[in-house]
């Protein structure tokens, strides 16, 4: 599998970091578990980028907006469009 966004790598090291961050600076109790928590949370999407961009072949900006890249397109219900 080759990366082809830096983007991908960095939110990678990001989790990574989350998830390391308790052990290396001492944290204990909930604040260690939610960001432990939310750092496999990180590596998942970052995993899964990486994994959409792979099998997509998209590569630069073509990734697909989530929400805002709605707008514009016409929504046909039956053979008329809303």
């Amino acid at each position: 599998m080759r990366v082809q966004h830096w983007q991908d790598v960095v939110t990678l090291l990001l989790g990574a970091w989350l998830v390391l961050s308790p052990l290396a600076l001492g944290f204990v109790g909930a604040a260690a578990w939610i960001t432990v928590v939310l750092g496999i949370g990180v590596i998942l999407f970052a995993i899964e980028g990486a994994h959409y961009s792979v099998l997509s072949g998209r590569v630069g900006g073509n990734r697909p907006r989530l929400g805002c890249g709605t707008v514009g397109h016409q929504l046909r219900v039956g053979n008329r469009n809303v």
